[in-house]
């Protein structure tokens, strides 16, 4: 999407896009060079890791205090890297009864039997339950019957449709054991 990734990553990117396209088509690099490039790409993505990972220890042990601070010890916490943004991080958090980031807040729900229904007897609510770090659900009660939005907070924090989104229909006649 356009403005979502940092101005020098997009450079560097078209950079690496041109020389591979010359590469590819003038054959510049030969057989014995061919090996040596490659080589070379794999060293610039081991430090790229390894500066991410270094950057990373102080952002990741802020962000548990964070949490610590906000939810108690036994608050789960984690720091995303923000996509098409190297060395920047989002904090998410989460206790018992709710997820959040640093200017929004999702209640969980997971105690709820409609949920817990969704979470043990549909196939997308299992697959989602078991997949998902920051798991928030969401009851929706119609005349028509009930729906139980799954989500996962790293994802999605809003809608019903999506990645890490799952919607589960619950009918009337259906009743949560």
């Amino acid at each position: 999407r356009p403005g979502l990734a940092a101005g020098w990553l997009l450079a560097a990117s078209l950079c690496v896009v041109a020389l591979g396209a010359i590469g590819w088509i003038r054959q510049w690099f030969g057989v014995a060079e061919r090996r040596r490039v490659a080589g070379l790409s794999l060293v610039v993505l081991a430090l790229y890791a390894a500066g991410q990972a270094v950057a990373g220890v102080p952002v990741k042990a802020a962000v548990r205090r964070a949490a610590q601070t906000r939810f108690g010890p036994g608050a789960t916490w984690a720091a995303l890297t923000r996509v098409g943004r190297p060395f920047e991080w989002e904090p998410i958090y989460a206790s018992r009864d709710s997820v959040a980031g640093p200017d929004w807040t999702l209640p969980r729900h997971l105690n709820d039997t409609r949920v817990q229904w969704a979470l043990r007897e549909s196939v997308g609510g299992r697959a989602l339950g078991g997949f998902a770090r920051f798991l928030a659900a969401e009851v929706d009660s119609g005349p028509a019957g009930s729906a139980v939005t799954l989500r996962d907070a790293r994802y999605a924090r809003t809608g019903s449709h999506g990645w890490g989104v799952v919607t589960v229909p619950l009918p009337v006649v259906a009743r949560p054991r």
